[in-house]
């Protein structure tokens, strides 16, 4: 499994490595992480109490803060997963909250 994350502050969002600004904006999947809940929109995620699972390769970009949540990467072994922190906190009460590798 690949994990990178990537963020351009000159053109405000994903390069791809070897492509253009914005091609992995168009197809990834957005989490919102908040104390209250986790929304995610798009494939691929799914969040359960504070812990969202990422299944499938893919660009994930997180924003929100959470004070007891985990992200967990459970993604196959040749799957590219880019996780991008946009103004993300995630904090754990139980130690390693970013990212687990399964």
């Amino acid at each position: 499994m690949h994990l990178r994350s990537r963020f351009d502050p000159e053109r405000g969002f994903l390069r791809r490595l070897g492509g253009r600004a914005g091609d992995d904006a168009e197809n990834a999947t957005y989490i919102r992480l908040s104390d209250d809940s986790v929304e995610v929109r798009g494939l691929g995620a799914t969040a359960v109490d504070g812990t969202v699972s990422v299944s499938a390769a893919g660009t994930y970009v997180v924003s929100g803060s959470i004070a007891d949540g985990r992200i967990v990467v459970e993604a196959g072994d040749e799957d590219k997963v880019q996780i991008v922190l946009s103004n993300a906190s995630v904090c754990s009460q139980d130690g390693l909250n970013l990212p687990q590798i399964r």
